[in-house]
């Protein structure tokens, strides 16, 4: 509405608010929190209410959340036509990036074979397959193997056309061991994300080969500045 102040970040908090197949997140007013719980909820027609805090410094980026009306913490949300099952307690949804998950989803990757190192709840394997218990949602059985541990020690080795490195602040702790899942003989290339300082000005994609600096990418999220570096190594 023309001429409404708009609350600080600080007034705000989130709320997710789900039901049975949706997740929707809502910014409010930290006043307004006990009137929608008073109600039940009821004006947003929803079965359960959680204030979602900071990211946990640690490393899995675990979530803070404050739970309202019910103590069940999976969820189900539904982007860019993709199902994503999700502990709430356990696992943050990120809504932030999800231009770069539809980008993603939009790559030729016919005939690819692609590692994720930091897969979570599958925010860039789902769409990029189109992709455990998220894979049946969205029937792409058969099409991807999940390895459960730390990547340095179970990726594989000598197979990838395209490894993605999802992880913020700072993926530089899987580098090596992507350089090693790509194909020794026609090389790859690598999805590197992370927060940087970068212009205002908006670069246009490009892949590059090792020579020549990655192009940085800005995406908006809520918090920072996210930036992908794509690097096409021969």
């Amino acid at each position: 509405m023309a001429g409404k102040k708009r609350s600080s970040p600080r007034e705000q908090l989130y709320c997710a608010v789900t039901d049975l197949l949706k997740t929707k997140i809502y910014r409010v007013k930290k006043e307004i929190l006990p009137e929608i719980v008073a109600s039940r909820g009821k004006s947003f027609s929803c079965q359960s209410i959680a204030r979602q805090g900071r990211i946990q410094a640690n490393d899995f980026r675990s979530p803070r959340l404050e739970l309202f009306l019910t103590t069940d913490t999976w969820v189900r949300k539904r982007e860019n036509g993709i199902i994503y099952e999700l502990d709430l307690e356990k696992s943050m949804f990120s809504s932030g990036n999800g231009t770069e998950k539809a980008r993603m989803m939009a790559l030729d990757c016919a005939g690819e074979t692609v590692v994720d190192l930091f897969a979570g709840i599958g925010y860039f394997t789902i769409p990029i397959l189109k992709a455990g218990e998220n894979i049946a949602l969205n029937c792409v059985e058969g099409r991807c193997e999940i390895r459960f541990g730390d990547n340095r020690e179970v990726a594989p080795v000598g197979v990838a056309d395209r490894v993605i490195l999802g992880l913020i602040p700072s993926s530089e702790i899987s580098w090596a061991t992507a350089c090693r899942c790509l194909k020794p003989d026609t090389g790859g290339v690598l999805h590197v994300h992370a927060n940087v300082d970068v212009p205002k000005t908006v670069f246009p994609p490009s892949e590059v080969d090792t020579t020549v600096p990655a192009t940085r990418l800005p995406v908006k999220n809520n918090n920072s500045t996210h930036s992908e570096s794509v690097l096409k190594l021969l």
